[in-house]
């Protein structure tokens, strides 16, 4: 490529972006714990799709989780490798089965299997499995990076006399700086509190008694 060539970096982000994902996706499907392995273990053809497909992936998903103790991270990507594994042939439509009184009348069924009901009870059962243990992963509220912050700092403030700041751009900071730390998550800030606490009854337990024998000793009555 020549140094005057023009170079789409969002594209090239999102080209690496999508190879990353679908070799993400591959090693459910094809590696050695993936999908098709579970399926050759049992005897079924891992691209057959039929009433018993979404109960199936309901059972590689609670397989490959290790009995669902395993990240609920891991448990989406399942989830949605499979759904790109059968959407050329099924579509990305909910998955549907109607079976009939008749024995001999096969089931019909439609849609995406990996959207099954079983697949969404499973997905249930994972959350709640990972909740009763005290190992329930929680999406932190982070939207403001420090570096941002420091960065506005150095650059419009480090250095300056009060009266060569802009009130705006300080006002802005300073609400800025004042909205990440209300953002702190509820078990934070009793995290926080008990931190406190622990170091305050240390330092009357420990550090106060230590203080008053170097004053006797240095001091004698």
């Amino acid at each position: 490529m020549p140094a005057t060539a023009a170079i789409d970096v969002s594209a090239i982000r999102r080209d690496h972006r999508s190879m990353s994902t679908d070799d993400k996706y591959d090693s459910y499907v094809k590696a050695d714990r993936g999908w098709q392995f579970f399926c050759e273990q049992r005897d079924w053809d891992p691209s057959e799709v039929n009433a018993k497909t979404g109960e199936r992936i309901a059972m590689f998903l609670y397989w490959r989780t290790d009995s669902l103790t395993k990240g609920k991270s891991m448990g989406h990507q399942i989830r949605a490798a499979l759904r790109a594994h059968f959407a050329p042939t099924c579509g990305t439509g909910n998955w549907v089965v109607v079976t009939n009184p008749d024995p001999a009348v096969p089931s019909t069924f439609g849609g995406n299997p990996a959207m099954s009901a079983d697949v969404r009870e499973m997905v249930l059962c994972h959350k709640i499995s990972k909740a009763r243990r005290g190992e329930m992963e929680v999406k932190r509220v982070d939207p403001i990076e420090p570096c941002h912050l420091l960065r506005c700092w150095d650059l419009h403030f480090a250095g300056r006399a009060v009266e060569d700041i802009d009130a705006r751009l300080l006002m802005a900071y300073s609400s800025t700086l004042l909205s990440s730390n209300l953002l702190l998550r509820y078990d934070e800030l009793v995290l926080l509190w008990y931190v406190l606490c622990l170091s305050a009854s240390a330092l009357l337990l420990y550090v106060a008694p230590l203080i008053a024998q170097c004053m006797a000793f240095t001091h004698p009555l």
